[in-house]
């Protein structure tokens, strides 16, 4: 309704006019889904891997997630052999550990 007579000539322009306007909604909602499926890889470290996870979360725009689903997510995508490191060095289950004694929330509250 606020467009020009003439700022949309053909289809490609309507397409183009379109997509710019809702790609934004689109993308978000990719970026959050791929927030919620990360996975540390096999040759990744932990501390690449919490860089890469607080990475995608801040590229998402959905920083509003509570901290304790990012820990969720956070120890639901580590390794196995990472997860046992840190309940070690933590003396117990780290997921039971609040949000706020976890490196990953220290680093994010930006």
């Amino acid at each position: 309704m606020g467009l020009g007579s003439t700022s949309i000539r053909t289809w490609s322009d309507m397409k183009e006019t379109f997509l710019s306007k809702y790609e934004y909604y689109y993308r978000t909602r990719d970026l959050r889904e791929e927030v919620f499926k990360m996975m540390q890889k096999e040759d990744e470290s932990l501390e690449d891997y919490v860089e890469w996870l607080h990475h995608n979360w801040q590229r998402s725009k959905h920083v509003d997630l509570d901290h304790e689903i990012l820990k969720t997510i956070f120890i639901i995508g580590m390794r196995d052999d990472c997860l046992d490191t840190l309940n070690l060095l933590g003396k117990g289950d780290i997921s039971q550990e609040p949000v706020r004694k976890l490196y990953i929330t220290e680093q994010w509250n930006t």
